[in-house]
């Protein structure tokens, strides 16, 4: 399955937000976000459809976003559905506050260690989502 990965992230701050994105996507997700929203089409009606899909949600973590009662309200959503962690932290900033957004989920320090960080993001994602279904048993020939 191709799981479609909801990017929230501050408004303006797509430059940092492209920074999680290309990893993500060569990882093989579909990713969601301000700069993919379509002229006349509204980053909160992309972040439901997203979010209905149940698919999860990455925080690109600055004050900023932190700050952010639109971010809330995602988060939020995104954890009012029961099962799997639904939203994953990424740290941009060392003084960003973000364990209240994560409770559930991962924090990468991408401010201390952009490439760890990162691969410990992606670690986690397929670890709850994975992008295709593991093979069977395969049947022994005799």
């Amino acid at each position: 399955m191709a799981w479609n990965v909801l990017l929230a992230h501050a408004p303006d701050e797509e430059a940092l937000a492209e920074t999680i994105v290309t990893p993500l996507e060569q990882a093989g997700y579909t990713v969601s976000y301000r700069g993919t929203v379509g002229v006349g089409d509204s980053i909160e009606l992309a972040a439901t459809l997203a979010l209905e899909s149940g698919g999860p949600v990455v925080l690109c973590g600055t004050q900023r976003a932190v700050g952010s009662r639109w971010v809330w309200q995602l988060v939020n959503a995104a954890r009012a559905t029961a099962g799997r962690p639904r939203v994953f932290v990424v740290q941009m900033e060392r003084d960003a506050y973000v364990e209240a957004l994560a409770r559930d989920g991962v924090i990468a320090p991408y401010w201390e260690d952009p490439a760890g960080a990162l691969q410990s993001l992606i670690a986690a994602l397929r670890k709850y989502y994975p992008l295709e279904t593991e093979p069977g048993p395969q049947a022994q020939s005799g």
